[in-house]
């Protein structure tokens, strides 16, 4: 996998974390929550969960990844971030190469 697509993969669980943490509704960096939570179920560690769902792939059209740079350190030890690298890929969207360089 590209070196852009696994960075813009990893920035996705930055917001699954952010939305865990969050009492209310939330947008982070063109996300909603509610694509946030539908992301998680496929980023957990230990997850069998197939693919991330039309829903998780829906709300990340729109993510401006390059913003989720500054949310890097946040990756908490119950993320898996090979199945966040995924995402991008499985979900059919392009990130910008050389992401948070």
């Amino acid at each position: 996998m590209a070196t852009g697509m696994m960075k813009a993969a990893l920035m996705v669980s930055l917001l699954i974390v952010a939305a865990a943490a969050s009492a209310g509704a939330i947008s982070v960096c063109g996300v909603d929550e509610s694509a946030m939570e539908a992301c998680r179920s496929f980023c957990e560690v230990g997850s069998t969960v197939d693919a991330p769902s039309a829903l998780c792939c829906d709300g990340l059209k729109n993510a401006r990844f390059s913003c989720l740079c500054k949310y890097k350190s946040y990756l908490p030890d119950y993320i898996d971030a090979n199945r966040v690298m995924m995402i991008p890929a499985a979900c059919h969207i392009r990130a910008p190469p050389n992401l948070c360089n």
